[in-house]
């Protein structure tokens, strides 16, 4: 199967997916993005996220939303929504 992209010069204009034509496929495809994350990436994820977080909460400026961002227009008051 594949699925059709926009094309633009110097692209590939189409993208394969999955081919699940054989049982035995489907079934390790099955397993593998319902099986869930192991302890390891569990705490590598919580890592990464904590990393993030402390960076934010470390910086000196506080952070902006981007002009016309859904979330900044509908919830931010307008001092948290940068003029860029």
């Amino acid at each position: 199967r594949e699925a059709s992209t926009a094309e633009s010069p110097g692209s590939p204009t189409t993208l394969k997916s999955f081919d699940c034509d054989d049982e035995r496929s489907a079934a390790s495809m099955s397993k593998t993005f319902t099986r869930p994350p192991s302890a390891r990436a569990r705490a590598k994820f919580a890592a990464i996220n904590y990393e993030i977080t402390r960076e934010l909460a470390d910086m000196d400026a506080r952070p902006l939303w981007n002009k016309g961002d859904f979330f900044g227009v509908k919830f931010a008051p307008p001092a948290l929504v940068s003029t860029k």
